[in-house]
């Protein structure tokens, strides 16, 4: 499994006004050493809560879809393929790679979001997830 940043977030969750009416100091003479700070308190309060606080676009890659359904969750739903990173806005695509080697896109209509935590991408009723190649990424979501 790897998880790779596609679109890292344009803002950050505060902005030099913020801290400066926070701290009531004026603090333009360290912007850009204040905004260093918040970039990385950002990414140090995103590794802790192992959640994203400010929207950005993920690529989660699967050596293959499971091949039997998952286990029950512990509220005795089916958990599908479980995301690492909640919570989800949208899926952009499940792309995968084929039996023959070709990619594929999985139809949307085929799939959703379960937004409950932690959150996973389950087929919907009456559908299962295609045959893909088993090697290192070839499915992609």
């Amino acid at each position: 499994m790897s998880l790779t940043l596609i679109t890292a977030p344009t803002v950050n969750p505060l902005n030099n006004q913020d801290v400066a009416e926070h701290v009531r100091a004026d603090l333009s003479a360290e912007a850009m050493l204040v905004d260093a700070y918040i970039g990385a308190i950002t990414a140090k309060a995103e590794a802790v809560l192992h959640r994203p606080l400010i929207t950005q676009t993920w690529e989660l890659g699967l050596d293959s879809f499971p091949c039997v359904p998952q286990a029950i969750s512990n509220s005795g739903r089916f958990s599908g393929i479980r995301l690492p990173l909640s919570p989800v806005q949208s899926i952009v695509s499940i792309t995968y790679i084929d039996v023959n080697g070709d990619t594929q896109t999985v139809d949307p209509t085929d799939y959703y979001l379960d937004g409950d935590d932690p959150v996973s991408v389950v087929p919907v009723y009456g559908k299962a997830w295609p045959s893909a190649r088993m090697q290192p990424g070839s499915v992609r979501i």
